[in-house]
Parts: C-alpha cells; sequence; structure tokens
C-alpha cells in the first residue's frame, strides 16, 4: 500500500484522476494499483473529474481532500461511475457525485462495509439518481461537521444501485449531531436505512417558496431535526414535504409544543409513534397527511384550519386575508365572464368549539385540497363551512356534497374552527384561494354569527334549504343538491383525485338490515319473515321493547346526497295480536319519537317512517303476543359490525 500525494495545482486546471504524472510517485494511477492512500492538499483552485470514467470503478483505501473550502480543490465522480473508498473519505472540500446525467455511485468500506465518511468543513453533493452505498455486512457511517447536499433529481443514501450485483449493507447516517443535509428546490434526499442525528434544512430559491422532498424509509431510527419545510398541501403543487416510505397508508401524523421557534412532528405508524424536531414558524399551522400511492404516507405542514385565517380573497389591488376584510372595503367578483368590484356590507363571524358541540360534523369544515378542483385550484387549501356554496358550470353546489374523502375530506381533527362571511349589496361570487365561491346570502341563518347584533345561537347546525324563496329571488345561481345534478360534479372531481394518486375509499357493504327487538335488554329474532313482513314472538308483560337493525348515513356511501340522517329502516306499519285482538300504529302514529325520523308520504298517500337503527316501539301488552313489523324499504349498509 501505498500514499499518491497530488501535484498538480496551477491555476483552474481540470485533471483526470487517473493521470499518473499528476500524483506525486508519479508511478502509476491507482487503477493499476488499487488500495492505495490519496492525499489532495493545496492552496490553489483545481478540479479533479473523471473518476470512475469509461466504466472503470476506481478504488482508495482512503482519500483526504483537504484546503480551504471553495477556493480549493473538487473532485467529480464521473457519471455512472462508482467509487469505491475502503475506509475513510475525509472532506474539507468537494466531493460532487456526477455533475450531468449523474447515477454515479460512491461506496464505503469495501466488501465488508464499515468505511467512514467524515465531512470537516467539506461538502458531499449528490444529484439526479446518485447514491451512497455500503456492500458489507458492518454499518458505514456519515459524520462531521459538514453538508450533505441533493442539488437535484433524486440523491440516494444508503440503496444500492439497480445494476449491483452486491447485496448492499446499510449506510448509517449523521452520527454527528452538527452534520448538515440540504435539499436544494426540486430535489429529493432519500434515506434508506438509520438517520441518527444532525440537521436535514429545506433550502429556498431567491425567497421562492420550497420545494424540496425528503424520503425517509425506516422511520423509526429517524432522529434528525428537520428545518426550513415549507407550509404547503401537495407534492402536485411543489411544495416540500416528508414522505415516509413505509410508514403505511394508515399513518397519521401531528404538531406538538409549537411555538415561533419550531414544534414536535409525531409520526403515528404500525404502532407506534416517532417524535421529530422541526425548526422554523409554524404556530397555527396543523399536519397534512395523504397516501403517497406505495404504501407510504406523504406529510405536508398545512396553513391555520379555518376559513378565516389566511383564506386569501381576491381585492382590487391584491389578495388579502379574509379576517383583514372590513365593511365599505372593495372585493371582486366573478359575473357574466368578467371580475367586477363590489362593496362589502357587512362581515361576520363565528368561532365554534368543536370539541364542545354536540354534533361537530354538522359544522366541520370541508376542505379542498390544493389542486382538488383543477390545475393550481384551488391555490392552498380552502376550508369551508359544510353548506357554503362553490360557483361550478354555472351553478351553486354545497361543498359538503363534493366530499370524496381524497381531495376533498370533512375535517374532523380540529379542535376549533372560526368562519367569516362577506354580504355584499347582493349575492355574488367571491375569488377565494382563486376559487369561485359565494358570497354571504341572509337564510335566516344571520344569528349563528356571533356579531350579527342579534341572540347567536349555541350550537349551530349549518344546513341547506333548497326550498327557502331566497334561493329563487335573491341567489346569484341555481342552487343545486338533487343527486341527478350534483353527481356528475361529483364524479369529476373523484376521477381527479384517483388521478392525483389518491385512494378512492372502498367499503364492505350488505343488504341485510339485521332486524331484531331488544326486550328488556335481551335479543329477540324474528320468528317468521314474509315478504316485508317480519313476524316476533314477544314473552308476557314485555317492558322495553326496541327495534334494532343495521344503520347508515347515506351521504357516507354516495356523498353526493343531501341526507345526513343516520337511517335504519323504513317501516309501513306496526301491529300487535294478542287475545284482546289486533293494534295497528301507521308509520304516521305520533308516539313513534324516540329514535324515528319524521314521516314520510307519497303521492299515493303510502306512507312510511326510518328508524335510526335503534327505536323505541310504544307497545303495551299483558300477556304473550305476536309483533309483526312491515317494512317498506331498507338500504345499503355498511358491513362493518355484525348485526
Amino acid at each position: 500500500m501505498a500514499t499518491f500525494t497530488w501535484t498538480a495545482t496551477n491555476g483552474v486546471a481540470t485533471s483526470a484522476w487517473e493521470t499518473p504524472a499528476s500524483w506525486a510517485s508519479g508511478a502509476a494511477s491507482f487503477t493499476v494499483s488499487p488500495g492505495n492512500d490519496y492525499v489532495i492538499n493545496s492552496e490553489n483552485l483545481f478540479v479533479i473529474d473523471d473518476i470512475s470514467a469509461n466504466g472503470v470503478t476506481d478504488v482508495a483505501n482512503s482519500v483526504t481532500l483537504s484546503g480551504s473550502m471553495f477556493t480549493q480543490a473538487k473532485l467529480y465522480v464521473a457519471d455512472g461511475g462508482q467509487f469505491d473508498v475502503t475506509t475513510t473519505l475525509f472532506l474539507n472540500n468537494l466531493l460532487n457525485l456526477g455533475t450531468a446525467t449523474g447515477e454515479s455511485t460512491l461506496s464505503m468500506g469495501g466488501t465488508g462495509g464499515g468505511g467512514i465518511i467524515s465531512l470537516g468543513t467539506g461538502l458531499l453533493e449528490g444529484a439526479l439518481g446518485d447514491i451512497v452505498t455500503s456492500y458489507g455486512s458492518t454499518t458505514s457511517e456519515i459524520m462531521g461537521g459538514g453538508t450533505v447536499i441533493a442539488e437535484a433529481g433524486v440523491f440516494q443514501i444508503g440503496t444500492t444501485p439497480a445494476n449491483s450485483l452486491v447485496a448492499a449493507g446499510s449506510v448509517d447516517v449523521a452520527v454527528g449531531a452538527t452534520t448538515t443535509f440540504q435539499i436544494d428546490p426540486n430535489a429529493t434526499l432519500s434515506f434508506a436505512d438509520a438517520v441518527s442525528g444532525g440537521t436535514i434544512f429545506f433550502k429556498t430559491a431567491n425567497g421562492a417558496t420550497g420545494t424540496g422532498v425528503l424520503d425517509v424509509d425506516v422511520l423509526s431510527t429517524f432522529n434528525a431535526k428537520v428545518e426550513g419545510l415549507y407550509v404547503g398541501t401537495s407534492k402536485n403543487d411543489a411544495t416540500s414535504y416528508i414522505d415516509f416510505l413505509n410508514a403505511g397508508t394508515a399513518a397519521t401524523a401531528s404538531l406538538t409544543g409549537v411555538t415561533s421557534g419550531g414544534g414536535t412532528l409525531n409520526v403515528f405508524a404500525n404502532g407506534a409513534t416517532q417524535s421529530i424536531s422541526i425548526v422554523g414558524s409554524y404556530v397555527g399551522d396543523y399536519v397534512n397527511y395523504v397516501s403517497d400511492g406505495n404504501g407510504g404516507t406523504n406529510v405536508f405542514i398545512t396553513d391555520t384550519p379555518c376559513y378565516a385565517a389566511g383564506t386569501a380573497i381576491l381585492t382590487p389591488d391584491s389578495e388579502v386575508a379574509i379576517e383583514t376584510i372590513q365593511p365599505g372595503d372593495l372585493v371582486m367578483t366573478s359575473a357574466g365572464g368578467s371580475i367586477v368590484p363590489q362593496t362589502v356590507i357587512w362581515a361576520g363571524l363565528r368561532a365554534i368549539d368543536l370539541n364542545d358541540h354536540p354534533a361537530p360534523e354538522t359544522v366541520a369544515p370541508i376542505r379542498f385540497r390544493r389542486g382538488s378542483l383543477g390545475h393550481g385550484l384551488p391555490r392552498r387549501d380552502l376550508l369551508l363551512s359544510p353548506d357554503h356554496c362553490l360557483f361550478i358550470d354555472g351553478a351553486l353546489f354545497p361543498a359538503k356534497l363534493l366530499i370524496n374523502d381524497m381531495t376533498i375530506v370533512r375535517d374532523l381533527s380540529l379542535a376549533s374552527v372560526t368562519y367569516h362571511h362577506i354580504e355584499l349589496d347582493k349575492h355574488a361570487v367571491l375569488i377565494a384561494e382563486g376559487v369561485e365561491a359565494e358570497s354571504y346570502l341572509d337564510t335566516g341563518n344571520r344569528a349563528y354569527f356571533s356579531n350579527a347584533g342579534l341572540a347567536a345561537i349555541q350550537h349551530p347546525e349549518f344546513g341547506i334549504n333548497e326550498h327557502l324563496r331566497c334561493w329563487e329571488t335573491d341567489a346569484c345561481a341555481p342552487l343545486m343538491v338533487r343527486p341527478e345534478a350534483v353527481k356528475p360534479v361529483w364524479d369529476r372531481f373523484a376521477a381527479r383525485a384517483v388521478a392525483l394518486g389518491f385512494a378512492a375509499p372502498e367499503y364492505t357493504t350488505t343488504t341485510d338490515p339485521g332486524v331484531r327487538l331488544t326486550v328488556d335488554g335481551k335479543t329477540v329474532r324474528p320468528l317468521a319473515v314474509q315478504n316485508q313482513t317480519l313476524s316476533f314472538l314477544l314473552p308476557e308483560a314485555a317492558g322495553s321493547i326496541r327495534l334494532m337493525s343495521r344503520s347508515v348515513t347515506p351521504s357516507v356511501l354516495r356523498p353526493w346526497l343531501d341526507d345526513p340522517r343516520e337511517l335504519g329502516v323504513a317501516v309501513r306499519s306496526i301491529m300487535l295480536r294478542d287475545r284482546t285482538g289486533e293494534t295497528v300504529l301507521g308509520a304516521d302514529h305520533p308516539a313513534l319519537t324516540d329514535g324515528w325520523h319524521a314521516a314520510e308520504q307519497a303521492c299515493d298517500g303510502a306512507s312510511w317512517r326510518w328508524s335510526a337503527g335503534d327505536a323505541a316501539l310504544p307497545i303495551v301488552s299483558d300477556g304473550p303476543c305476536v309483533l309483526e313489523i312491515t317494512l317498506s324499504e331498507t338500504t345499503t349498509y355498511l358491513d362493518d359490525v355484525a348485526a
């Protein structure tokens, strides 16, 4: 084993690594005599390129690259080449893996592994499929106070090249707490093994949005700090995010301990929690996560989840946050293909504690993820109250009827939400985050707002009533709530979500309503079933009698339906046969209240009443009797619990 010292130090010359005359020994290049030690220490600026050029793997026992950073030597591994360092790579200068097409490999530790990349104050740059790997069973390490940079494309650490015939070991990175990993805009830094320390920094370009991606394969051993993670929503809109590759599609995440200086990102997957320290101002922001489409989970830090906090409304001068708009201000409205200003006459607001609300699902915001309605529409996540209408294809569609549980979701993760609304002289279409959505229309719900000058309703439940006269006389466009009108629009946005890589929800369903009774707490099954009539034998002196069945909210399986009820079975009549004769209760009987919805009637006069899956039967009998329940209709149910 010999030590070779680089001698070519004239100006900014570029020299090839394999040139024997460039080394002090002058004997032969190390490609002929591999496994030696190489020392590069100069006070002049020069570049050494073509390491592993022409498909030849260059091998060194150790490499020391010294000098003053950015004014001295730089090493370049040829595109597609492989550079093997058996023991130590010490960098106080730059080692760049590839310059144009990429796919270069730096392997550490030889066949046994265990090599060390000691960064010192140097840089290790990779891009476009470049790889740092270890072929041995002993873990290799990256340590020191320098920087690893992903500068473009995907830079992989701890991954075996696709064309390798050798099984990879592992690369344990960031053992030193001072190591920095930088992700440049439009670059991905991918870790396939343990990350035991250091800081991972998302860089921005000229103040622009960070667009980097961090891939984490082994969540349980990821202990680096993350800094500069841009507040955004979607990989499809070029915002930075972390892709936990093998976290599982059921993984979730949350932020805790948030201050203006940072917080803790908690990722829950496979029954365990991993806490990651994030640096930056995330006050008021929270976590958004979606499947990456490959068995993992993409995690983003997203904007404050309430209609008012930062929702951008277009005005004549610029876009402004909705909470800053006051009566007398001008906002831009869309009318007949033109954008025209209108004056605000009232701005309402209402803060709602979702944890304290008896039915939070009725007031929780509908989240339209960035790009859910079209390319760049909305530009950021848009949160609307459930019945707030969007202007689509010349009509108004309530937000809740467009839920697809992919890109448009009911956000029940929030503890509270603040809704703001803007009233104009006439109902009109505003521009919110680039999306056309309605201004305030008084449908009798002004008391929902805390600043309306009226006695505020304690627990508002937003609901839309298409039969109110104001929708016919005052609305700026027709209201669409009929299934045949809403479903084509719902289908369009659901198809877009799937095209963006989201997985459509899958449900196991059944048409069996599982009808039974509970009599004084004991289950009684039907004695006979004929057509739609079920017969039950009741014991003597039966007390509490309840009609039980499976139940479902129609909008769960068919979100385009404006029906939030929990439906069990539709009952046409109830007949009691005992020794005194027959007693019939019709669907419109006033005693059917507990667990029953309002009675309904067809044009031919036939009536029925839906149960909610657990409904009281006002039956009184002194002795044994037969109870006959005739159904009018059942539905499709979720088959997730036994009936």
